[in-house]
């Protein structure tokens, strides 16, 4: 089953739970929903839901010619939980305005309390990460510290929207896809503790703004 197939059974199923969010609130106090999400930023860094934009869209900007600063939107609760037995998956879609001069994460991880950057040494987290000087396309899943990565072979175009998504299958794998291709799957150092959503950009040097748009945000879980 691919994570495409998931959502259609899911949505056909009162066995799921199915998250979705379309970012549709402008000018909520730069939290997308505030009975689901918070915000954890730089000081003048900023995540709006952008006005007048078809579907809705997540706009999570750094400060202006600032390198290192950044934001992380995450779920008020850490909902999802890797179990034997029990599928999940994830989607988004996201637009980089700088492909390889920006640190992005985007998927599941424990929450941070403070600090954006947080989310790259979480502890336990799977998800899609792009480190700063190179756009390349990782696929992460880590458990108590211990990380499998591996490379999609695919990269981050500059301002392109692209589909990045995951599904685990209930027996300890997580298979990863971008624009609905695999493109890779991990088989260790899956969590075993719950999980939040996690979108996370972090410019990568200080000429202009850096941005991250997320859009389609989905998560389906087996109850």
């Amino acid at each position: 089953m691919s994570a495409r197939n998931c959502f259609d059974e899911a949505l056909r199923s009162p066995d799921w739970l199915v998250v979705r969010e379309d970012f549709i609130r402008e000018g909520s106090s730069n939290v997308p929903d505030t009975m689901s999400f918070d915000v954890i930023k730089d000081s003048s860094a900023s995540s709006i839901c952008e006005a007048d934009q078809a579907g809705g869209v997540l706009l999570m900007s750094s400060a202006a010619t600032t390198d290192n600063d950044g934001n992380l939107v995450q779920s008020i609760n850490e909902f999802v939980l890797p179990t034997s037995g029990k599928r999940f998956a994830f989607s988004c879609e996201i637009k980089g305005a700088d492909a390889d001069q920006q640190d992005v994460f985007v998927g599941l991880a424990q929450r941070a309390a403070t600090n954006p950057e947080n989310t790259l040494a979480a502890s336990n987290r799977i998800g899609f990460q792009i480190n700063d000087e190179d756009a390349s396309i990782l696929l992460k899943s880590e458990a108590s510290d211990l990380e499998t990565s591996k490379d999609s072979e695919s990269d981050l175009a500059d301002a392109t929207w692209v589909k990045l998504s995951f599904y685990y299958d209930g027996s300890g794998r997580v298979t990863y896809y971008i624009n609905d291709s695999a493109v890779g799957s991990i088989s260790s150092n899956i969590p075993a503790t719950e999980l939040a959503v996690a979108l996370f950009q972090l410019s990568g040097n200080s000429s202009g703004t850096h941005t991250l748009r997320v859009r389609r945000l989905r998560v389906a879980v087996e109850l």
